[in-house]
């Protein structure tokens, strides 16, 4: 939570093998965000799978303002607007695989585009994380014997 916090880390990443809690944790830390107000609003986009559709994503977030896209709007630029319309937004994105490009997306990410928007991600490999998407904090969650 205390990398929420930092308005310096806008992108954060968890790592781990699967069935280790990853999902579970990411779930914890999208309702403790709305309890304590850190965001204004949080988006949750699970199970993005080996092979993303872009399409798809955006149409789960946009569905979370609760809106729909018209047929042939641009999505990326319309997200990104809706996504900078929120002054403080945690958008979480689990279970990737590979690069991404939250661009084509339309998630605000790089530089000064948005400040207030931070992006979660939860992968089961680390170099997918630290080299393809540039993660700047990561968090191992690794299996616990009880």
């Amino acid at each position: 939570m205390e990398a929420l916090r930092n308005d310096e880390m806008r992108m954060i990443g968890v790592w781990g093998m699967g069935g280790v809690g990853k999902t579970t944790l990411v779930k914890q830390v999208a309702k403790q965000s709305e309890e304590q107000k850190l965001f204004h609003k949080v988006i949750i986009v699970l199970d993005i799978t080996e092979k993303p559709d872009i399409s798809e994503i955006q149409r789960r977030i946009v569905s979370q303002f609760g809106s729909k896209f018209e047929a042939d709007e641009d999505r990326a630029a319309r997200l990104r607007q809706m996504l900078k319309n929120v002054e403080k937004i945690l958008v979480i994105l689990d279970d990737i695989w590979g690069k991404l490009n939250l661009g084509k997306i339309g998630i605000p990410h790089d530089g000064d585009d948005h400040k207030g928007c931070k992006v979660l991600l939860t992968s089961r490999k680390l170099p997918v994380l630290s080299k393809d998407m540039g993660v700047g904090f990561l968090l191992n969650k690794q299996v616990q014997i009880v």
